[in-house]
């Protein structure tokens, strides 16, 4: 990847100066230092609050590198910016799954799909970096997706309903072919076969016919729409379509084929509705015309990390 305006070398050394100055053996000479280097320029204060607030949407990396530098005293800051860059490669929306009590029994590595046929005979067409849960019984079938995205086509079975879980909601789905992807604050379903229910702890079930979509979270269902089918599960044939989808959640599914995280800075960024068809073979590509026609400064650092910002 490459830089995209000359403003690339403050937001390295903001984020430099942002990891020392977190270092419990920071002194107060480094301090006095930083101060100068702020105080030297408004494209300083400016870096500085971009670097801020990257640091803000790292939140499990900041506790892991506190974990770490309680284990290590000696932590020096480019360990530190590895650390950051390579903690960050779960983002957010995955950590939950390697936190303790919960346990994928399937899953993918970034930028890796599988095709995974249950005990039932369902099959679940798995995307990259993307795992699921299974609870299967004599009396029920269930399936939790705990991150990324899933294109499932169930088996029928006059005895055992099928359900899938994703941000806390419910979806009945015995016998129908859909499509799952999980964002950072809400799941995706679109409808490719039959037709599945929407179940949220409190509300009436919604229905979703073959041929539309909802977004929901464990609140509410969204406005329903249809989709063209030949969009659903596209990603299995190597295509990623996004219809005014935000930004962040067009580069945070990149990532789940990249590898690494890739961060937006600025919240009005982070919103921009991108509308566009990628390959999920070449995701840097993606990102570059991303940034070139957006006017954005695409940068890159350590194991795989690359920031956005205007």
């Amino acid at each position: 990847m490459q830089n995209t305006n000359d403003e690339t070398p403050h937001m390295r050394e903001a984020l430099e100066w942002l990891v020392r100055l977190r270092d419990e053996q920071c002194e107060d000479a480094t301090r006095s230092a930083f101060n100068r280097w702020l105080q030297s320029g408004p494209e300083h204060r400016a870096a500085w609050a971009e670097a801020e607030d990257l640091w803000a949407s790292f939140d499990p990396v900041r506790h892991e590198m506190v974990a770490l530098r309680k284990r290590d005293k000696a932590i020096n800051r480019r360990h530190a910016l590895g650390v950051l860059a390579g903690a960050a490669v779960t983002g957010a929306a995955g950590w939950h799954v390697t936190r303790p009590g919960f346990r994928a029994d399937k899953q993918t590595a970034a930028g890796e799909t599988r095709n995974i046929t249950l005990a039932d005979g369902s099959r679940v067409n798995l995307g990259g970096r993307s795992a699921f849960a299974l609870d299967f019984s004599p009396d029920h079938r269930r399936l939790s997706l705990l991150r990324g995205e899933a294109y499932f086509s169930i088996a029928p079975d006059a005895h055992r309903p099928f359900s899938v879980s994703a941000m806390g909601a419910e979806i009945d789905a015995a016998g129908a072919g859909f499509n799952l992807r999980i964002w950072s604050d809400r799941a995706q379903l679109a409808v490719a076969t039959h037709k599945v229910a929407i179940r949220q702890p409190s509300g009436m079930p919604v229905r979703v016919n073959a041929g539309w979509q909802a977004s929901f979270d464990h609140r509410q269902v969204f406005a329903k729409t249809e989709v063209d089918e030949t969009e659903i599960g596209a990603w299995r044939r190597g295509q990623l379509i996004f219809r005014s989808v935000p930004l962040q959640d067009v580069v945070d599914e990149l990532a789940r084929y990249r590898g690494g995280r890739i961060a937006v800075l600025g919240k009005a960024t982070a919103r921009i509705p991108i509308t566009a068809v990628f390959e999920a073979d070449h995701p840097d590509d993606a990102l570059r015309t991303i940034a070139d026609s957006l006017g954005l400064t695409l940068i890159d650092f350590p194991a795989n990390v690359a920031v956005l910002y205007s």
